[in-house]
Parts: C-alpha cells; structure tokens; sequence
C-alpha cells in the first residue's frame, strides 16, 4: 500500500469531561452556523429562478 494512504494511529481517548464539553460546545455552534449559512444560501439562489 502507499505510505500516504495508511491510515493514521487512533488519537487517544480523551478522558476530561471539561474538554470533552469545550469540543462538543464549539463543533455544535459551527456545524449549526454552518447549516444556517448553507440553508440560507439555497433560499437566495433559490429566489433567483
């Protein structure tokens, strides 16, 4: 196989329930800014046809 298609070691398993939270409180916030953004722009083209 070639070398940049191996797949990378697991991360390690976080443990710390405050981390845990941060990470999961940033990902929420941008995957919904994200569809939002996504939503709206569709909506705009949308208007155009």
């Amino acid at each position: 196989m070639l070398p940049f298609l191996k797949a990378p070691a697991d991360a390690p398993l976080m443990t710390d329930k405050h981390e845990i939270d941060a990470r999961y409180r940033y990902w929420r916030r941008h995957i919904l800014l994200t569809i939002w953004l996504g939503y709206a722009a569709v909506l705009l083209h949308a208007e155009k046809f």
